[in-house]
Formats: C-alpha cells, sequence, structure tokens
C-alpha cells in the first residue's frame, strides 16, 4: 500500500499548484483500475500522515482536495 502512496506522491508533485482529477489519478497512479471516492480519500490521508510522521507536515498540508481532485499547492495556489 504504501508503493501507491508514494506513486500518488510523486503524481502530484510532477505538477505542482495544478489539480488532478481523480480519473486521472486512477488512470496514473492505479493504472486505470476504479477505485471508490473512499480508497482515494483513505490514500490520500495516509500519504498525509506518512508525510508528518516524516517532519514534513507543510508538505502534507499542501496537499489539497476540492470538487473530485487533489493538487500539491506549493504556493499557496
Amino acid at each position: 500500500k504504501s508503493v501507491i502512496r508514494y506513486r500518488l506522491f510523486e503524481r502530484l508533485a510532477r505538477r505542482p499548484n495544478h489539480f488532478v482529477t481523480y480519473h486521472q489519478l486512477e488512470t496514473e497512479v492505479w493504472q486505470g483500475a476504479t477505485r471508490s471516492r473512499e480508497t482515494l480519500r483513505s490514500t490520500i490521508r495516509h500519504l498525509k500522515q506518512d508525510l508528518r510522521a516524516a517532519g514534513m507536515a507543510e508538505l502534507a498540508d499542501a496537499i489539497v482536495g476540492e470538487e473530485q481532485r487533489y493538487g500539491l499547492m506549493l504556493d499557496g495556489a
């Protein structure tokens, strides 16, 4: 499961300050396998917990979601 979290973070970090739709994340992180919204939200939550545990709370807080999409907002966008 942690591999998925790292893939998810890598995908968000590839284009900081831009949102990625749930569908794009399913396609790119889970190789097209359909996941429930709860699974995606849970994976994001665990990724943020991992980052906080590693002393990167600001980075965890920069992962934001809205309207079925997530982004790594490093400039406060």
